[in-house]
């Protein structure tokens, strides 16, 4: 079993721990990701609310330098790759394939010229909100849409090639992104957004929103955050079984994909870390879903996305 994770917190946290990107005491480390044959991660790094967002702008470029000095460290192992080209090299050659992303885009605050630093940097994949109002967009705690800026920076995102994560946002900067790219005739993905009808927070999609996502070709990671998985008592693999049978009741055959959050939540009963990922599928395959499908969640879905979409 391949897996395609769409996001995690851990480069952030290595860099806070001074801790090693093969072995640590995170929920990923390339020890336990090399039970999966092929592996690839999305590497977000976020930015806490009590960084100003010049802090925040800092601290990513500190994280990212300390996270690309641990993955050179471990180059026979691992590739920072910005393309789908890098990704399959990686693959061929037995390597995890590490893409970085950016949580938050207040990080930018205000300068679009920032947007193309980042993108030089590797940036392929930007979450526009992730708390409260910023100088992009409201985030889920919020009622406020995108700003001015924040459409500036949903169109450069096109223009370069960085992918607009809409996780995190309010339903009216989810909305209004998701009609910007159908008027680009772009995509979105949500990385780590659960179903808002099997558990009705505010972080989660409508079945609107998810289906606007999969029209337009996007993905949607499902996160292991247990408040986004049940409104009641402990989650467990159970209950991330049930939104995933949501997606695909909505088509989503080729749109939903994992984004399970580590290293930036707690964890479902019988999760520790990315060793334990493997046992959705264990749960998919025991109500009758098929190894295509699961295939197709663990990986086919974010490999054939990047395939169409990553090629600069």
């Amino acid at each position: 079993m391949n897996l395609f994770d769409l996001h995690c917190d851990t480069a952030l946290t290595l860099c806070k721990q001074q801790l090693s990107l093969c072995s640590n005491n995170c929920h990923i480390d390339l020890d336990r990701a090399a039970k999966y044959p092929h592996y690839a991660q999305v590497m977000a790094i976020w930015s806490a609310k009590r960084l100003d967002d010049r802090a925040s702008y800092r601290q990513y470029h500190h994280a990212a330098d300390y996270f690309l000095r641990q993955s050179d460290a471990a180059r026979g192992r691992a590739m920072i790759c910005r393309t789908a080209e890098d990704l399959h090299a990686a693959w061929d050659t037995g390597r995890a394939a590490l893409f970085l992303a950016v949580e938050d885009a207040r990080i930018l605050e205000g300068e679009i010229d920032r947007l193309p630093v980042l993108f030089a940097r590797g940036v392929r994949f930007l979450t526009l909100a992730w708390g409260s109002s910023s100088c992009i967009c409201g985030a889920h705690n919020t009622g406020d849409g995108l700003t001015a800026f924040g459409r500036e920076v949903v169109r450069r995102c096109f223009e370069l090639g960085i992918v607009p994560d809409i996780s995190h946002g309010s339903d009216d900067s989810m909305d209004e992104t998701i009609a910007m790219a159908q008027a680009a005739g772009k995509p979105v993905i949500a990385t780590h957004s659960n179903a808002r009808s099997v558990c009705a927070h505010n972080r989660n999609l409508t079945d609107a929103q998810f289906c606007a996502i999969r029209d337009l070709g996007g993905i949607v990671g499902i996160s292991l955050c247990p408040e986004h998985l049940r409104a009641d008592g402990p989650a467990s693999v159970e209950d991330i079984v049930r939104h995933i049978e949501h997606y695909l009741s909505l088509g989503g055959e080729n749109t939903v994909a994992l984004g399970a959050d580590l290293d930036g939540t707690s964890l479902p009963e019988g999760f520790s870390g990315i060793e334990d990922i493997s046992s959705i599928a264990d749960a998919l395959a025991e109500h009758g879903h098929s190894e295509a499908c699961i295939d197709a969640i663990f990986s086919g879905n974010a490999l054939r996305f990047v395939e169409k979409n990553l090629h600069k």
